[in-house]
């Protein structure tokens, strides 16, 4: 269940970057918070199998089934072909991404900001240096940052405390 909300907190973000500035997603500055349980619009019981739900463009949370219930937003109806009139409560389903889908949403809605932690395939990553070794830089951090003395540095490495 927790990778059902996971997945669905993804697709979140992406319908909500969506909709804040039309077709192209980007991270949405401020999420926002559906409350399913008040009492505006009628519930509707909603179940799904085998369909292909696109959050972006080239990135589809594929439902293989999903059991729950949906409200509009506005009072009235339903109105299926506007993803911001309703929101859904699930009780229970089997979503999935392929590769593809789960690469595009990641590069062009959750890693796609100035700055971002990780970038995949259009930046790859390298090791510039190799980790250092267990106490490799005492003296620079002790004498140069700290600005310990050469006597001080090597009591403490005598009574153990580096």
């Amino acid at each position: 269940m927790k990778i059902i909300g996971a997945l669905l907190a993804l697709a979140a973000a992406a319908l909500s970057a969506t909709q804040q500035n039309g077709s192209s997603a980007k991270l949405a500055a401020d999420p926002i918070t559906i409350d399913t349980t008040s009492s505006r619009g009628v519930v509707t019981q909603v179940a799904m199998r085998n369909v292909s739900f696109y959050v972006t463009s080239s990135a589809a949370l594929r439902i293989r089934s999903l059991r729950g219930e949906m409200r509009s937003l506005r009072g009235g109806p339903i109105v299926f072909d506007d993803k911001n009139s309703f929101a859904i409560r699930i009780s229970s389903a089997e979503v999935g991404l392929n590769g593809s889908d789960l690469s595009n949403l990641l590069n062009d809605v959750v890693f796609a900001y100035p700055g971002a932690p990780l970038k995949f395939e259009r930046t790859p990553w390298q090791i510039r240096l190799p980790a250092p070794t267990l106490g490799q830089h005492n003296e620079e951090i002790f004498g140069a940052r700290l600005g310990l003395k050469p006597g001080r540095i090597e009591e403490l490495r005598r009574i153990g405390v580096i």
